[in-house]
């Protein structure tokens, strides 16, 4: 017997919130300690109110800021890259094939915004030709997009997104930045596609509400994934003003992952919290929930979830925040910590939960990008604005959005996820530096589903480093050097290993106000107990021309 994605009596409750006339006040998106863990990992950083100084070129704190700009910009890009490369196959030494790769890349960028509509597109067609070698000619594409429509007015929205990317077939085969192209044996091109309706609100001065719907679809061009398809439901209620020093909290979260091999496998979470203000800037909190889930096998297992939690928001520059839970599996946990200073951006991330293929349905995960989304705070407070401004400041400091600790693996069930990341950016007048450090494991449930071999057969632990520094020569040219170390491991003291490194230094300058030159070399280095160890050393110069409409 499977277990009903909600109670019948909540989803009673989601309708009466549904039906409820008067709107105010609702819900707010930042992840606190008595939110559902499964939502915490997908909203972004705590939003925060600008009182520090901003990322040089923002506009000054406290200064007047015009309303947002009512528009659509459709920027059109035709890039072209040239490479010189000792390994154009990424193949062992002996079979190493050396020339030129020709990368023609067009894409297109909109950034829409009006009183109702946030969109962003970003799409890039990479068709690449290996000179003397046809057999390596492909093309690869990818997407990043993601929308948010205010369909009534401070009531009902949807948010949708749409996503391609190159992700690992193995976890122990050369890791992929997912947003950039690859000559890899190991990449499979991945789409995902959401849409997200919800409505918020208040029922009078009893309670606020919010009620969310979600639809994701997995699938891969060559079947690696089998077609997944994941359907969420979130009902919350709550305290109406976080005004009073006891509050309370209630929410309910089901969630139901089908597809060719798994079948179809639930799990739903009712909880209650209560919290209790002990100072203006700390909170605790105390839970009792209870779930049910076949995650773990075909007999659904039913489990209490008492949980404690804090919250501490010393300024609008730091924040806080941890909860923990008893869950099925033993600990579970979401910790937060964010910090920022005048020329400086902090994080700490932690967490440890079920899940099916998180870094696919997470949304961007990027250190660098996470980072500069922080630091435009002060000046850039609305959150798809900020959101253009730190992709846009990582494209004028040469800081690539993705590297392949971002990258993830597939899975076609559940198991078992355990992050930590810790990431820090320094800003100065001329110079960027970031750093992250990173350490994932993932543990299959131990539960066969029709006797299919899993794509992750056994615990598998990664722990990498990326760096950034981008030294700004002249008001249009920039030196950049970037390097990720990498390592993965397998369970028990025989099992796979691989290692990798890669480091970047480009040079790039703006030739004219539609055209952008980047001259480059980078090394690369891999080293597996299971697939074939190469090396790459090339050199590369990219053109990127962008029409005027």
């Amino acid at each position: 017997m499977r277990p009903r994605p909600l109670p019948q009596a909540l989803v009673a409750i989601g309708l009466a919130s549904l039906a409820a006339p008067a709107l105010a006040q609702s819900f707010g998106t930042t992840p606190d300690f008595g939110m559902a863990p499964e939502y915490a990992q997908n909203v972004p950083a705590p939003e925060q109110n600008a009182q520090n100084a901003p990322v040089p070129g923002q506009n000054a704190p406290g200064a007047a800021r015009a309303p947002p700009e009512r528009r659509l910009r459709i920027i059109p890009l035709i890039g072209i890259e040239e490479t010189y490369s000792d390994n154009m196959g990424l193949e062992a030494k002996d079979a190493a094939r050396h020339g030129w790769i020709t990368d023609l890349a067009p894409g297109l960028r909109i950034e829409g915004r009006t009183s109702r509509l946030n969109l962003f597109v970003d799409f890039r067609f990479h068709d690449l030709h290996y000179a003397g070698a046809s057999d390596l000619d492909h093309t690869q594409r990818f997407l990043d997009s993601a929308a948010t429509f205010e369909a009534v007015r401070n009531w009902l929205y949807i948010d949708g997104m749409a996503t391609r990317t190159q992700e690992s077939r193995n976890p122990f085969g050369a890791a992929l930045a997912p947003d950039a192209p690859s000559a890899s044996s190991n990449r499979v091109e991945t789409s995902v596609y959401q849409v997200s309706p919800f409505v918020r609100g208040s029922l009078g001065e009893r309670a606020a509400y919010e009620v969310r719907l979600r639809g994701s679809d997995i699938q891969t061009d060559d079947g690696t994934l089998p077609h997944s398809r994941v359907a969420e439901s979130l009902v919350r209620l709550g305290s109406p003003s976080p005004a009073t020093r006891l509050t309370w909290k209630a929410d309910a979260y089901a969630l139901s992952f089908d597809n060719d091999v798994v079948d179809r496998l639930d799990s739903a979470r009712i909880r209650l919290s209560l919290l209790y203000e002990i100072l203006p800037e700390l909170r605790v909190s105390l839970s009792e929930g209870r779930e049910r889930t076949d995650f773990a096998g075909p007999e659904p297992v039913e489990k209490t979830n008492p949980g404690v939690g804090l919250s501490w928001t010393p300024s609008n520059r730091t924040q806080l925040a941890g909860l923990y839970e008893r869950r099925f599996f033993g600990d579970g946990y979401n910790f937060l910590f964010t910090h920022r200073t005048r020329l400086t951006a902090w994080s700490v991330r932690s967490s440890r939960d079920a899940v099916v293929v998180p870094h696919l349905l997470a949304g961007p995960s990027s250190a660098p990008y996470g980072l500069f989304y922080d630091l435009l705070a002060a000046s850039v407070p609305d959150p798809a604005e900020r959101a253009s401004a730190a992709r846009r400041q990582l494209d004028a400091f040469g800081i690539p959005s993705q590297s392949i600790l971002d990258s993830g693996f597939l899975s076609e069930r559940p198991y078992l996820y355990q992050e930590t990341e810790a990431s820090v950016a320094l800003l100065g007048t001329r110079n960027v530096v970031t750093f992250t450090y990173g350490r994932r494991n993932e543990k299959p449930f131990d539960v066969t589903f029709g006797g299919a071999t899993p794509l992750l057969e056994t615990e598998v632990t990664r722990t990498g480093y990326n760096a950034n520094w981008a030294h700004r020569l002249t008001r249009l040219s920039t030196l950049t050097l970037s390097g990720t170390r990498l390592k993965t491991e397998g369970e028990g003291a025989n099992a796979a290993q691989s290692r990798e490194w890669n480091v970047r230094l480009a040079f790039s300058t703006r030739l004219n106000p539609q055209t952008d030159l980047v001259l480059g070399v980078r090394r690369s280095a891999f080293d597996s107990t299971t697939s074939i160890d190469y090396r790459e050393n090339a050199i590369f110069l990219t053109l990127i021309y962008r029409p005027r409409l």
